[in-house]
């Protein structure tokens, strides 16, 4: 399914994605790879990675609607949503990254470290996404406590981070993905389908995002 349709599938019932979404005006669709077939152990690994990007882009685009509409529309932005939707981009991209770096990253350097250069770059665009995120966060709490402050940092700070989440998101599936598939063995897989499918990545009382 393509990033940013309608609807929401049922497998997002009681997940952190989900009671984001329920906060947004914007809706979308986040699938799962369902099959009656048993995968292979690489197949599985990719389809829990492929999970997890879905979700953090469907955040992604919503936030980025809801800004887009902000400016270009002239409605009144939406903080609360906003305030949730960067409190899940604040939390769970960190633990995914984390997890693709310590499983993902680190196997390819062991079977692959020709690919070290491209695995460097995408991790210090990890580490501007989360600076990024923190700067978008900042902007949205002075808008949220300073009556009449200016929204268009805060809206320009937003479309930043979403750009490059996007991007992140993209390079990881599109450079690193196929590198993996191509070198990584069905020990790799099985660590690191066992790592991601560890689904509680983040702590809900780190959310403040209400039930």
């Amino acid at each position: 399914a393509s990033r940013g349709a309608q609807g929401l599938s049922g497998w997002l019932h009681n997940t952190h994605t989900e009671r984001v979404l329920r906060h947004s005006p914007v809706a979308l669709l986040v699938t799962r790879v369902a099959s009656s077939v048993p995968m292979q152990p690489r197949e599985q690994a990719l389809a829990v990675m492929h999970d997890e990007h879905e979700s953090i882009a469907s955040v992604v685009l919503a936030m980025r609607s809801l800004v887009q509409q902000a400016r270009d529309q002239g409605v009144a932005l939406d903080l609360p949503s906003l305030d949730a939707m960067l409190a899940y981009l604040h939390a769970f991209p960190r633990q995914l990254q984390s997890k693709e770096g310590e499983f993902v990253h680190r196997a390819l350097r062991e079977r692959a470290p020709q690919c070290d250069s491209l695995l460097r770059d995408i991790e210090a665009m990890h580490q501007r996404q989360q600076a990024l995120t923190d700067a978008a966060m900042e902007r949205l709490q002075a808008v949220m406590s300073e009556q009449g402050a200016e929204r268009g940092e805060l809206i320009g700070a937003v479309l930043a981070l979403a750009d490059l989440a996007m991007l992140n998101l993209t390079r990881e599936e599109q450079s690193v993905w196929p590198i993996a598939r191509q070198h990584l063995i069905d020990e790799d897989w099985s660590e690191i389908a066992a790592a991601f499918q560890s689904r509680h990545l983040v702590d809900e009382d780190e959310m403040s995002i209400g039930a």
